[in-house]
């Protein structure tokens, strides 16, 4: 299951470039999809970043896609830029479980739905992968649309390096 999977970070605020630089230490393939005007976009680039893109090249491209960016932008940049260039069988993953809860996102019946919300800002994310400790995190299977939605999240968690005693 793990071998070719490439991961789209849609947003580099806080959470996407915490996330991004824990993938990236783990040896994940990652691309980050912001729109072409985004001043996020110099800051992956002084960041190393190789594969930036935009958000609707970023979906095509990924197996799992990661929401970092606002929720009240979840349901335009969804039927804007994501729902017509998923893979099938897509995971996505949310920080934050408003849009599913409340249905502004209603992803596909092949896809899976999982959140995995850390429970501090994205330098909390990124220190507790850098020297190892605890950082708890909600995490959920809302959908299993492929059938392989659990083995997705354990990958997540193994890459983030998200210890099993801090999952709620």
């Amino acid at each position: 299951m793990e071998k070719n999977i490439k991961i789209a970070i849609l947003g580099y605020g806080t959470q996407g470039q915490a996330w991004a630089k824990n993938f990236l230490d783990s040896g994940c393939e990652i691309i980050i999809g912001l729109p072409t005007k985004s001043k996020s976009r110099k800051l992956a680039q002084k960041d190393k970043i190789k594969a930036i893109a935009t958000t609707s090249r970023a979906v095509k491209e990924a197996d799992i896609i990661i929401f970092a960016f606002p929720d009240h932008l979840h349901d335009n940049i969804f039927e804007k830029d994501i729902k017509s260039n998923l893979k099938e069988s897509a995971a996505l993953v949310f920080l934050c479980g408003y849009s599913i809860h409340f249905k502004t996102v209603i992803p596909p019946a092949d896809s899976d739905i999982i959140l995995l919300a850390p429970l501090g800002p994205g330098s909390a994310v990124r220190e507790a992968y850098l020297k190892n400790r605890p950082i708890g995190f909600f995490h959920s299977i809302f959908q299993n649309g492929s059938g392989n939605a659990e083995e997705k999240l354990k990958y997540l968690i193994r890459s983030l390096k998200i210890q099993y005693n801090a999952l709620i």
